[in-house]
């Protein structure tokens, strides 16, 4: 008779609930992510620094493999190095330093003697590709960098419906005839320019192979870059992640936020979901918490000497177990991961809930202990 596999919930679907997810399930573990939304990635442009981390510690190689191989499965390839970094422009006139992205926003990165062309539309108040070009030429001569931007300003199109901002268009993005529409207004624009670089809005759901056809449509090379949130790059990496892991047989349970963890002899026994009428009961052999730091939905740890609610930041051992205010496992199969762990905050968040992510799911799916 098979061995029944071990089951590992994971509450918590950002970077690293996520990376909790693939490691756990790569270790053969039955995997059920839940979650009320989709994360702080959803929000951003998916850059990872490792800035301020030890690039030669314990898993930091194996958690960025699993990362990078699992974004090129999925459809969303990511470039760079740990050990490198790219500088990245963004709408407000500044460069961020990343050592990983997705492909169309390491396109974005800065080289010399380049000539870039910003484009944008006219009337559109989440984005001035004038504004943004004349900042960027400052900052790029301030520091030294041998880059000249320019804008070219499209006049508002008919094919864009609904509210004219960049999520509105990135939905009509996700068309390829939209895509194609945009390509023929771009194209004649360009003017010699060496990279065309747009703010984050080229699809919600495209692919490699999707942005791959609008570059070539264009004539040159398309980078993305960061503007106000919400991105279409964090959602683009958010969707056709959870889809890459629901192929491997992780389960999603969205919506619904986790309320309880119940507790008995000093093991975490099931998660309780805040679902309407009747609270649905999620039993497993080990948790991992990865609820973030700005999750509304606090967690509560119930167990038969009371509640306490979990802090704002927790400290975990070596095997990502969570520690109580004596710095003994809360339980043994309780595990902690990304920006609720200290440590997680700052230039390197996505790279720590990478890290802590990868350390967490292996460890819940073989059982480590201290």
């Amino acid at each position: 008779m098979a061995k029944e596999k071990i089951a590992v919930v994971i509450i918590g679907g950002g970077l690293a609930g996520l990376m909790a997810a693939a490691a756990a399930v790569r270790q053969g573990a039955r995997v059920t992510v839940v979650t009320s939304g989709p994360g702080t990635v959803a929000m951003g442009g998916g850059g990872v620094s490792f800035r301020e981390l030890d690039a030669e510690q314990a898993d930091l190689q194996a958690a960025v493999e699993l990362f990078t191989d699992m974004m090129a499965a999925a459809g969303c390839r990511y470039q760079g190095e740990i050990t490198a970094s790219r500088l990245i422009p963004n709408a407000l006139g500044g460069f961020r330093q990343v050592s990983l992205a997705p492909a169309a926003v390491w396109a974005a990165g800065v080289e010399d003697h380049q000539e870039v062309c910003i484009a944008g539309w006219r009337g559109w108040s989440g984005f001035n590709a004038q504004l943004t070009a004349e900042l960027l030429n400052q900052t790029a001569a301030n520091s030294g960098l041998r880059v000249t931007y320019r804008a070219a300003v499209l006049e508002p199109a008919d094919w864009i419906n609904g509210e004219f901002n960049a999520l509105s268009i990135a939905l009509q993005l996700n068309d390829a005839e939209q895509r194609k529409k945009l390509a023929a207004l771009l194209r004649p624009l360009l003017k010699g320019s060496q990279l065309l670089l747009l703010p984050f809005l080229l699809g919600t759901t495209t692919g490699d192979q999707e942005l791959e056809e609008f570059a070539a449509a264009v004539g040159c090379p398309v980078g993305e870059m960061a503007h106000m949130a919400p991105a279409a790059s964090g959602l683009r990496i958010y969707g056709r992640l959870q889809k890459y892991l629901q192929r491997c047989g992780v389960e999603f349970r969205t919506a619904y936020p986790a309320r309880l963890l119940h507790f008995r002899r000093n093991c975490c026994q099931a998660v309780v979901l805040d679902t309407p009428g009747r609270p649905c009961v999620v039993k497993a052999d080990r948790f991992i918490v990865a609820t973030g730091t700005i999750n509304s939905h606090r967690l509560i740890l119930e167990s038969l000497s009371g509640r306490q609610e979990v802090a704002e930041t927790v400290a975990v051992n070596e095997c990502q177990q969570l520690l109580d205010r004596e710095s003994r496992p809360v339980a043994g199969n309780l595990y902690a991961a990304g920006s609720l762990v200290a440590g997680g905050q700052g230039y390197n968040g996505n790279a720590f809930a990478l890290l802590s992510g990868y350390k967490a799911g292996r460890a819940a799916a073989k059982g480590d202990e201290l």
